[in-house]
């Protein structure tokens, strides 16, 4: 039998991880507790696709993952242990490309193919490509040069001739008809498709794509035969109770998100003739926001948990030490904000000119229809539209042809204020018309397309400016530069953790690590170190700043220092030449990607190797020498109350209110970097011995992360024999003295205490196991009298305790306190 979501594992499908894998590892995924595998996408994607999300047909199970017939062996060896399946959907786009039969038509017969209206392209060609056809920038060079290199060339197919470019591919109409070389340009322009420059894609491209990425189309899932299409074998997996649960990705490039999900909702109850199973939707909720109650899904993926869960535990006295050690070092902007802002601009105008320019081009033909705005200008009105994009807080709003929700009418007038200011314009006509052309996406159809490209565009400038340049520059304490962070906002204060679970809907998933984390869960808590060791960094860093190559930007080698300091390997001594090798190969590949994204120095459109091989280089030297064991000794000082805090912070995320995410092989220490560093398979093997292991003595295996993963086991445990206690049971935030934070789980006659240390005073001693109890001795949790006069029994040790509970004592054994009562 299959119970109802409790704790989910996220398993990364592909690089050597099959469906027979999965099967094979269920009976260690059941011990462990869990209750619902949850997997990366499943459709068949692009050939050699790492991921998964680049689908070419949502229609046919991946043959290479084992296609239909494993995927039923997995649902089978899944149904037996008593553990469900949900699913990682991708309503927004699809890879482009020969093996994508829809995409394949399209460039085949244009608009007048029958899949023309499934992908998000403006056969108009508003911003600037050729009118009728689509854009393709595909070249490496500009068409010009590719057409005279004699790299294009037409090949004999089945049934008439394609065209060929290196390893891509491309369809002619039947009634092209070469005639040698000399004519390839007059026969390419009878197609329904342009070849180009890639640089061009970022100006004129007239398709929409997933962020930046010119191989991923999007999909027109608003209309109903495209939703239709893309969720036809979803919905029957479904209905055959095969899948008990959805994660939907990049809920917010949709055009309509809100009418989607109902669409969806409507489509499950009717597959499932009953309740419809749980979705969940990626979706990135900024400082403030709040998932719209509208929506009919159990929650986000859980990412503002793992940044509350970081936060909570960071030093706020050290937070003023590290800022000045980072505005000494930063180049430029070293305020958040204003850095948001600056990456913003820098995104817009290198990747996203081009639907700029369609909301430009599309608000003037509005504009010219009406006397009150026919003057606009073209300049003005683009650095109107400019400063909206960047006064956006959030991704994105969701006008949809309705009244608009009092949020969106208090953050729409926010955000035109703010970009009225910056603007600087010398007169509003700009704003007044791009205000009304919102007002009128109630009535005019024309409006709310407008409105839903600006929309669609808001979203990806906020997470490509965000989460892949500024996460990547503000080098001030990298463990809070996460995929729903808030750097400039890093301390969070006991009472607004205790709010934001208190009101954390039951079904929302709780992350700690996935796989889109720039860092694994456990190198962020230990990175959380410096702000409660800040003073004893600051020093560090000076003198090795003083050492460091000249050729190497201070802030970048205040990134190599972090990162190694955080993700140094439990089993790596400075010595160890091999060992040592190893890591600097896993840094190398981390490092030229995050250079990379930080568009600084170097960049994936014009890269500088010289400069990303020379940061390499002095990464491996730091490895080395004085640096080395410098490193290796700060680390150790980081260890301890690193280990404590991941201990606390796993705790607090299988308490508290919501579904516990495993991500692959987080249940032991998780060091990895941002991917391809953190898809690593996850070594089931491995796993499975270590679970089969005694109980561990914390004492002395506190290094190990067999802690960990004995801790998870525990707590899913009492989950599985106390579900109600987990999915209904009150939230009662605890009142405890020092540097702790405290909450307990009431339902009838069941309780749970929780109780972590957020703070060593003074610092836990450099290779003891961390132990809290002399820094709490008398300190006491206060219980209300529901929680009172009770016998309670440690999840972790059996020690049964009753009468007052003095946290010294409680911490005795384990550095985190969890009680059960019933």
């Amino acid at each position: 039998m299959i119970e109802t979501v409790r704790a989910t594992y996220r398993i990364q499908l592909r690089g050597g991880v099959d469906f027979a894998t999965i099967a094979s590892a269920v009976p260690y995924i059941a011990r462990l507790g869990i209750s619902h595998l949850y997997l990366s996408p499943i459709w068949q994607a692009r050939a050699g696709s790492t991921h998964g999300y680049d689908v070419v047909d949502p229609n046919v199970i991946e043959p290479a993952l084992g296609g239909e017939a494993g995927f039923r062996d997995l649902v089978a060896e899944a149904k037996s242990a008593g553990l469900g399946i949900i699913l990682d959907h991708v309503p927004n786009h699809m890879g482009v490309g020969s093996d994508n039969a829809w995409w394949w038509d399209v460039l085949l017969n244009g608009r007048a193919s029958r899949f023309a209206g499934h992908f998000d392209i403006d056969w108009a060609a508003t911003a600037g490509a050729t009118p009728g056809r689509l854009l393709l920038p595909v070249l490496g060079a500009s068409y010009g040069e590719v057409l005279a290199s004699g790299d294009l060339r037409v090949e004999a197919a089945a049934g008439g001739f394609e065209l060929r470019y290196h390893d891509q591919r491309f369809p002619l109409r039947a009634d092209s008809v070469p005639n040698g070389q000399a004519e390839l340009h007059a026969l390419l322009e009878r197609q329904a498709y342009r070849l180009a420059y890639w640089r061009l894609g970022g100006e004129a491209l007239n398709y929409r794509r997933f962020f930046d990425i010119d191989g991923l189309v999007g999909v027109r899932v608003e209309d109903e035969t495209v939703f239709a299409d893309a969720h036809r074998l979803l919905l029957e997996l479904v209905a055959e109770g095969a899948v008990q649960g959805v994660r939907l990705d990049h809920i917010d490039g949709l055009r309509d998100p809100t009418g989607y999900l109902h669409r969806l909702d409507t489509a499950l109850r009717e597959a499932t003739g009953g309740a419809p199973p749980p979705v969940w939707i990626e979706k990135i909720l900024e400082g403030g926001e709040t998932l719209r109650p509208d929506w009919p899904v159990a929650g986000t993926t859980g990412y503002e948990a793992a940044d509350r869960l970081a936060r909570l535990f960071v030093a706020g006295d050290g937070m003023g030490t590290l800022d000045a050690l980072w505005r000494q070092v930063a180049e430029g902007e070293a305020d958040f904000a204003a850095m948001l802002r600056d990456c913003k601009a820098l995104v817009l105008g290198a990747s996203f000119a081009g639907e700029l320019e369609w909301l430009v081009a599309s608000a003037l033909h509005l504009a010219a229809g009406d006397a009150r705005f026919r003057d606009t200008g073209r300049a003005s009105l683009t650095r109107a539209l400019t400063a909206l994009i960047l006064a956006f807080p959030v991704y994105r709003t969701y006008l949809d042809g309705a009244s608009p929700d009092a949020a969106d009418q208090q953050r729409l007038a926010a955000v035109l204020s703010e970009a009225r200011q910056r603007a600087g314009l010398a007169d509003d006509l700009p704003f007044a018309l791009v205000e009304h052309i919102l007002d009128e996406t109630t009535a005019k159809a024309a409006a709310l397309d407008w409105a839903a490209r600006l929309q669609q565009l808001t979203g990806p400038i906020m997470a490509k400016a965000k989460e892949d340049t500024a996460f990547y520059r503000h080098i001030r304490l990298v463990a809070l530069n996460e995929v729903g962070g808030e750097p400039d906002h890093p301390v969070l204060a006991a009472d607004d953790f205790h709010a934001f679970a208190a009101a954390m809907p039951p079904l929302c998933q709780l992350a700690g690590s996935t796989h889109d984390s720039k860092r694994g869960e456990d190198l962020r808590a230990r990175l959380i170190g410096l702000s409660h060791h800040a003073e004893a960094w600051q020093e560090a860093v000076a003198g090795w700043l003083d050492t460091k190559p000249d050729s190497i930007a201070a802030s970048d080698a205040c990134l190599v220092w972090q990162t190694i300091a955080g993700a140094w390997p439990d089993d790596l001594e400075p010595g160890d030449a091999p060992g040592r090798k190893a890591f600097a190969d896993r840094l190398d590949a981390y490092l030229v990607k995050a250079l990379r994204e930080a568009k600084a120095r170097s960049s994936w459109t014009t890269p500088d190797e010289a400069y990303e091989s020379a940061v390499q280089a002095f990464a491996a030297s730091c490895l080395e020498g004085a640096t080395g064991r410098a490193l290796h000794d700060f680390r150790g000082r980081l260890l301890p109350e690193g280990i404590a805090r991941s201990l606390a912070q796993t705790a607090l995320r299988l308490a508290m209110p919501g579904i516990p995410d495993i991500y692959q092989g987080a249940e032991l220490w998780n060091l990895g970097l941002v991917d391809p560093d953190n898809r690593h398979p996850a070594d089931f093997t491995h796993l499975a011995a270590q679970l089969a292991e005694p109980s561990p003595d914390f004492g002395h295996d506190w290094r190990r992360g067999r802690v960990k993963q004995f801790l998870i086991q525990r707590l899913l445990a009492d989950r599985a024999a106390r579900p109600a206690l987990y999915a209904e049971g009150a939230y009662v935030p605890l009142e405890v003295g020092g540097s702790a934070v405290a909450f307990a789980r009431l339902a009838a006659d069941d309780a749970l205490l929780v109780a972590v240390p957020i703070r060593a005073d003074p610092a836990l001693p450099p290779g003891e196991a961390p132990r809290f109890g002399p820094q709490f001795a008398g300190t006491r949790v206060a219980l209300p009298s529901a929680l009172a006069d009770r016998k309670w029994r440690c999840l972790l040790t059996g020690r049964e305790t009753d009468g007052p509970l003095d946290l010294g004592e409680l911490l005795v054994d384990w550095p985190v306190v969890v009680l059960a009562s019933r």
